[in-house]
């Protein structure tokens, strides 16, 4: 395929993400870089991310998104109150979403619920991560109960090639309704992330959705899951156009948007365990400085939303968060690789 000169969309909210704690309860073996249990869990200053929320939405015009990852969010010992406090910034149309692996005990789960201030903007979505949760049917109990408290999201099954999980994501389906979702995984060590565009992607980033091409129908799979499946980025060539499923995008390593116009900072900002605040996820992996840290006691985002710009894109790997962005290119090809990894 020709190299693309338009991809994707912008996005019709503000999105915010939140990484509170790296620190996570589980091992999965395709998460490596997003679980980090040395880090230690700060307690993040809620007024600042508050007057992000405020700025993002003077400036963007948009409703805005708080998407609160992990590590496992409710590993974080300041949770309830670090969601109420931002709860407080939202108004009418505003949501904020928190992924959780959904280990934590239904007492747990229920004491949480009732405690919210701002339910109504609140919802706890559901990873189901097989090679981890050994009680199924504790994991849908759950679901249903958040469910019964109008406060749940999508759940998401997430296909690997160990540990064959379709008879549960049938069951989920049937049991749960239509927030069962079905997700590949996309290998995410820290080398690979953060590749400059002298680089080629590692084999390895492929190997998951390599593996569903072998096994699966993937008609039937657009069916279950069509968010991942089905052809819904649009793009445009040279010679031609149409649209592409974030499966296929994957599976032919068409992400290198190296060189081209990027818009996900113009609809996004993410915000690490330690405050450092970042517009493109690859950055936290880099050694690119942050452009604020809310910690900070003089925090100034007003200079950053009022002069946000689109950026060129150093990187050969976009990742799964960016890549619907808008992106427009390329401007610029043999970008000078200076964003190094962490290691």
């Amino acid at each position: 395929m020709d190299s693309f000169v338009e991809f994707g969309h912008r996005s019709d909210t503000f999105n915010v993400e939140i990484r509170p704690t790296t620190k996570c309860n589980y091992s999965c073996y395709y998460c490596t870089s997003n679980r980090n249990n040395t880090n230690s869990i700060i307690k993040l200053n809620t007024d600042n991310i508050c007057s992000i929320v405020e700025s993002a939405r003077k400036y963007s015009r948009k409703k805005i998104y708080v998407y609160v990852v992990g590590g496992e969010p409710t590993v974080y010992t300041h949770l309830l109150e670090f969601v109420n406090e931002i709860s407080n910034s939202l108004q009418s149309g505003d949501y904020l979403e928190i992924q959780t692996n959904l280990s934590r005990s239904k007492k747990w789960l229920d004491s949480f619920v009732s405690n919210l201030t701002s339910p109504d903007c609140v919802f706890i979505s559901a990873s189901y991560h097989n090679t981890q949760c050994k009680d199924v049917s504790s994991f849908i109990d759950k679901c249903l109960f958040l469910k019964s408290k109008n406060v749940l999201g999508t759940v998401t099954v997430m296909y690997n090639k160990n540990k064959n999980v379709m008879n549960v994501y049938e069951m989920m389906a049937r049991l749960i309704g239509d927030c069962v979702s079905l997700s590949f995984l996309v290998e995410p060590t820290l080398s690979k992330l953060c590749l400059s565009s002298r680089n080629n992607m590692d084999s390895s980033v492929t190997c998951e959705v390599e593996y569903i091409k072998q096994q699966e129908d993937l008609e039937r799979m657009k069916t279950k899951s069509p968010y991942y499946f089905e052809d819904q980025l649009s793009y445009k060539t040279k010679t031609t156009s149409g649209k592409m499923s974030r499966y296929s995008l994957w599976l032919n390593k068409l992400n290198d948007f190296s060189g081209h116009e990027c818009y996900l900072g113009m609809d996004m900002l993410f915000i690490n365990w330690n405050g450092d605040c970042y517009t493109c996820p690859n950055d936290q992996w880099s050694a690119v400085e942050p452009i604020m840290n809310i910690q900070q006691e003089d925090f100034d985002c007003i200079s950053h939303f009022s002069n946000i710009e689109h950026r060129i894109c150093p990187y050969s790997w976009c990742c799964p968060h960016g890549v619907a962005e808008y992106k427009k290119g390329p401007k610029r090809k043999n970008i000078t690789d200076t964003t190094p990894c962490k290691e």
